[in-house]
């Protein structure tokens, strides 16, 4: 842990002061000028993570307030460090260019993307895609199931927003919702406020939940008796049949090892049924085709999230970190998540609802 945070504090470190060069030439700042732009860098960057520390001790007006401020700076000194590498690495190159224009044009550009990003994140787009799963027993044909995923409520996503998105769920006239993950924020202190509100959350099949490393780090001792209160399922290490259908819904893994497989309670010797796998993270894809899962719903890797980002959650999650994948039998869809974590901003990457129509 001591190494970790020596090298997190040294990588913010070294972010910080190319922020600050690339700053420094944009505002022509004499020494003044420079001491204000960097203490305003070293403010933002430590009050986001005091901040988040703080929301989960600390349930009040004002220190949410400070996050949701502190959450935007981050959103906008993230795309400031993408250019303000960009432009270290022209310098370096030697050419003779006018970096003062140069440096006009990234903190510009910067602005723009948090801009485009704060619209994205809180306009979610609905999304329709339809899949066939073998095994599928006729009171399912052409049925609706709708995937929240990431929806992060906390010191950002509130009542409001949940109310809001709620009632466009309910609009749809799902057969099933199910919640792949990250309900909740870690910043959430107070969970059981948004019970009335997640108690709305209608389809004719019910309401099923797997839990994410954010409500395993809020607290299960906290998301559970809400998702109770609400009549939503609960599903870890579980397996229930509704209608023919078997839903599997997976506890939060890091890694399924082939030597560890989990317990699944409940779970029916396979003949052939249909199978929905409820899984947070996109990993463990030859697990589940092992399985015989015909559908995989996931999030977790909001798909990056920020671009260019999705390049790094790429790599750790492949193929599978976004979208819609068919191999044979099985299909695997990820979300990109309805929420975000830290900023309330995705740039070229809209936060969804996903509407899947299975056949």
């Amino acid at each position: 842990m001591g190494i970790f945070l020596v090298i997190s504090l040294s990588l913010l470190g070294i972010t910080v002061y190319t922020v600050f060069l690339f700053l420094s030439v944009f505002f022509s700042a004499d020494k003044l000028g420079q001491i204000i732009i960097l203490a305003t860098l070293i403010v933002s960057s430590l009050g986001f993570i005091a901040t988040l520390i703080l929301t989960r001790y600390f349930n009040n007006v004002f220190i949410h307030i400070l996050y949701f401020v502190f959450a935007l700076a981050i959103g906008l000194f993230f795309y400031l460090t993408v250019f303000a590498i960009a432009f270290q690495f022209i310098k370096l190159t030697g050419l003779k260019l006018d970096y003062l224009l140069l440096s006009r044009v990234g903190v510009i550009a910067s602005l723009i993307l948090f801009i485009i990003g704060l619209f994205s994140a809180a306009y979610p787009q609905v999304k329709n895609i339809s899949v066939t799963v073998n095994g599928l027993p006729k009171e399912w044909q052409g049925k609706r199931i709708v995937q929240l995923s990431d929806v992060h409520l906390g010191g950002i996503y509130g009542a409001k927003f949940l109310a809001t998105q709620v009632e466009r769920v309910n609009a749809l006239n799902p057969d099933l919702i199910v919640i792949t993950g990250d309900l909740f924020d870690d910043t959430e202190g107070d969970a059981m406020s948004l019970e009335p509100e997640l108690a709305k959350l209608k389809a004719r099949e019910g309401v099923v939940f797997v839990p994410g490393n954010h409500d395993v780090g809020l607290g299960l001792n906290k998301v559970e008796p809400v998702l109770n209160a609400a009549h939503i399922s609960i599903l870890k290490d579980q397996a229930i049949n509704i209608k023919g259908l078997e839903i599997i819904g997976l506890d939060i893994h890091q890694l399924v090892k082939d030597d560890n497989l989990p317990t699944i309670n409940n779970l029916e010797p396979y003949t052939g049924q249909a199978r929905l796998l409820l899984k947070h993270v996109p990993l463990d894809i030859a697990w589940a085709k092992n399985l015989n899962v015909g559908l995989q719903l996931s999030g977790h890797s909001h798909n990056g999230q920020m671009f260019p980002l999705s390049f790094i959650t790429q790599f750790f999650y492949g193929k599978y970190q976004y979208g819609l994948y068919t191999e044979g039998a099985y299909n695997i869809y990820t979300s990109s998540g309805l929420g975000s974590w830290g900023p309330p901003v995705r740039t070229f990457n809209p936060a969804e609802i996903v509407v899947i129509t299975i056949n």
